[in-house]
């Protein structure tokens, strides 16, 4: 089963019988998950994976219970690039990208660099579908920033990432893994994020990792260096795709773990 946002009454339920069970920890919403349960709410008898390191030592200081580390599985053919990446020309886009506008995500700070990049063009893509209101508030707080374009979600991300040059992931929120990096270092687009939560894992060397305190002058120098020099953003490219080339994120490797792990044959 999979836990993430909150254990429901129904998986308590579950949780509490015999019956060999492998849970799948996807957050660390770890108080949100303990609200339909009374203390210990994850019996000691059960598996549990976590989608990373971080995941996994944040469920062993709450509840001083072990986790095996499965990163996520990422279908790789739906987030390649079509033409192959160059060194010549290692990005088609020019846009910076920003996904999801939401508060969790980084979206004060993003804010902030519209206004003091207005050289550079913004790609803010919505990911979780917006209610009328928020969307409606997205919007005007764009309205006098003429280097930001809005775009409701897509079938593709790809449609996206082939619109951009990088992708900016600065989160407020402890991302358990960070899965959009991941999909932007397959397709080969260079990620600056914030070294918080799992982001460190996922980036990896494939990206630059900016601290928690690294404040906005840093950002937008990150980010003019990224999308200006040549070099640097064609190395951080093939670090990416190194990186997900690894053993990390690797199907192949993923599924034998899984097996072992419920010791079904092959």
């Amino acid at each position: 089963m999979v836990v993430d946002a909150g254990l429901t009454r129904d998986v308590a339920a579950i949780l509490a019988t015999d019956y060999q069970t492998v849970v799948s920890l996807r957050d660390v919403e770890f108080q949100a998950q303990t609200r339909h349960s009374k203390p210990p709410p994850f019996p000691t008898n059960a598996t549990y994976i976590a989608n990373s390191a971080f995941t996994a030592a944040r469920f062993r200081e709450s509840f001083n219970l072990p986790a095996v580390v499965i990163h996520p599985c990422v279908a790789r053919p739906r987030f390649a690039r079509e033409k192959p990446i160059t060194h010549e020309k290692p990005n088609q886009g020019e846009k910076i990208l920003f996904i999801n506008p939401d508060p969790r995500k980084g979206w004060a700070l993003t804010l902030e660099l519209i206004r003091r990049l207005p050289q550079f063009v913004f790609r803010i893509q919505e990911s979780w579908p917006l209610c009328p209101e928020a969307h409606t508030a997205v919007q005007a707080e764009l309205e006098t920033l003429p280097n930001a374009e809005l775009h409701t979600t897509v079938a593709d991300i790809r449609d996206a990432f082939q619109d951009a040059r990088c992708l900016i992931v600065p989160s407020d929120w402890e991302e358990a893994w960070g899965r959009v990096v991941t999909e932007a270092q397959i397709f080969g687009l260079p990620v600056i994020a914030r070294a918080i939560g799992g982001l460190p894992e996922s980036v990896g060397n494939g990206g630059l990792l900016l601290t928690p305190e690294t404040d906005v002058g840093g950002w937008t120098d990150a980010i003019s260096s990224v999308m200006t020099d040549d070099a640097l953003r064609n190395k951080l490219i093939h670090r990416g795709k190194t990186h997900v080339d690894t053993h990390l994120v690797s199907p192949a490797i993923q599924a034998a773990q899984l097996r072992e792990l419920v010791s079904c044959p092959a």
